[in-house]
């Protein structure tokens, strides 16, 4: 009885045609559940770093361009693995069906989102983007905020405990800001 099946599946094949695909000289799409490379819009994304937090390869990093910062994504360390996606509270990233991502120049397997930064007024270190902070004030604008908010925004994490240590502690403790930052913190304390 298997031979009979071996020789009438044999015939159906003749008549039918192969079942597989030529691949590097055809396209083979693959099924919709597939996961293939994530893909960043760029109009969703703040530069958050939530992914690059979260990327057990390390594939994803975020870039200090002077004015701008970038989201640098390298496929090459990439293992499609879609934590990038879970994790991005814009759901900026979504998984495709793009796979072959074959190439002789490793920056071809590089996709980058740029945007405005977000620097600290007293010593001008990377917070995060301008689209971020937008974001988040959105967010949180219906909410009692302390006095000292708009401040304390503004200022990366160790120039804010230094700010809130001279504030909570008084005079007792002396906090020396860099010099170019005098005019900055006057700016800022005017603002309030």
């Amino acid at each position: 009885m298997t031979k009979w099946k071996a020789i009438s599946e044999g015939f159906r094949a003749l008549f039918k045609g192969p079942f597989t695909v030529r691949y590097p000289f055809e396209p083979s799409p693959p099924p919709e559940t597939f996961r293939g490379a994530p893909k960043r819009d760029s109009e969703k994304c703040t530069a958050c770093g939530a992914c690059v937090q979260n990327c057990p390869t390390g594939a994803i990093s975020i870039l200090d361009l002077g004015k701008d910062v970038a989201v640098d994504v390298w496929y090459g360390k990439c293992i499609f693995c879609a934590r990038c996606t879970e994790v991005c509270p814009e759901e900026a990233v979504k998984m495709s069906l793009e796979y072959s991502l074959s190439t002789y120049n490793k920056d071809e397997v590089r996709e980058q989102v740029s945007m405005t930064a977000y620097r600290c007024q007293l010593c001008g270190r990377l917070i995060t983007s301008d689209r971020h902070v937008d974001v988040v004030k959105e967010r949180i604008k219906v909410l009692p905020l302390p006095l000292n908010y708009t401040t304390a925004i503004s200022l990366c994490p160790e120039c804010r405990r230094k700010y809130q240590a001279s504030h909570i502690l008084g005079l007792r403790v002396h906090v020396r800001p860099p010099p170019i930052a005098i005019p900055a913190l006057a700016r800022i304390e005017e603002k309030r």
